[in-house]
């Protein structure tokens, strides 16, 4: 997928250029909405319904989930900006966190108490394999479990810096703190 992105963003800059037009292209990290992202929002369906969560060894992976409507601000600062005509931005949210801190915290958020699962990570690849089987899993991969021990963060200061990029602090369902 990384190879897909990068590969498009190529495209963009030679097409960008190619027709003298302006481009802006952002990075984002774990984008939530609290109801229809394919991360948070099915973390806190899983707690919901199962009242704990699975996870692999420490889960110390850092992330940086960034709220869907600070990128939708994000854009639209960035919009008449000259500066950030043909650039990439990194967008990452307010703070970083460990998955596990992650997963805490939309604990928090639905008023339950934190239990976790913790799994040895060969029984876990043999579980989402098995899992997989099962109607709608298709897409669960090994691989998506083993990211939760490897840092996804990224830095946005050159965004702050050109377009006032300034995202929330992560509170999933879903306070407003600014």
């Amino acid at each position: 997928m990384v190879a897909r992105f990068v590969a498009a963003e190529e495209a963009i800059t030679r097409l960008g250029s190619a027709l003298e037009m302006n481009w802006t292209v952002f990075r984002p990290t774990l984008v939530y909405d609290c109801v229809h992202d394919k991360n948070i929002a099915v973390i806190a369906r899983f707690i919901q319904n199962y009242s704990f969560f699975p996870l692999l060894g420490e889960a110390s992976g850092l992330r940086q989930p960034v709220h869907a409507d600070d990128l939708a601000e994000a854009c639209i600062m960035a919009l008449n900006q000259p500066v950030t005509f043909c650039r990439a931005y990194n967008v990452s949210g307010g703070e970083t966190l460990s998955y596990r801190q992650m997963v805490e915290r939309i604990f928090s958020s639905l008023g339950k108490p934190a239990r976790f699962l913790i799994i040895p990570a060969w029984l876990f690849r043999g579980a989402i394999r098995v899992i997989m089987l099962l109607p709608g899993k298709r897409n669960m991969t090994p691989e998506m479990a083993m990211r939760m021990n490897i840092d996804l963060c990224f830095d946005h200061a050159d965004a702050t810096r050109d377009f006032g990029f300034l995202p929330r602090l992560f509170l999933p369902y879903c306070e407003d703190p600014k």
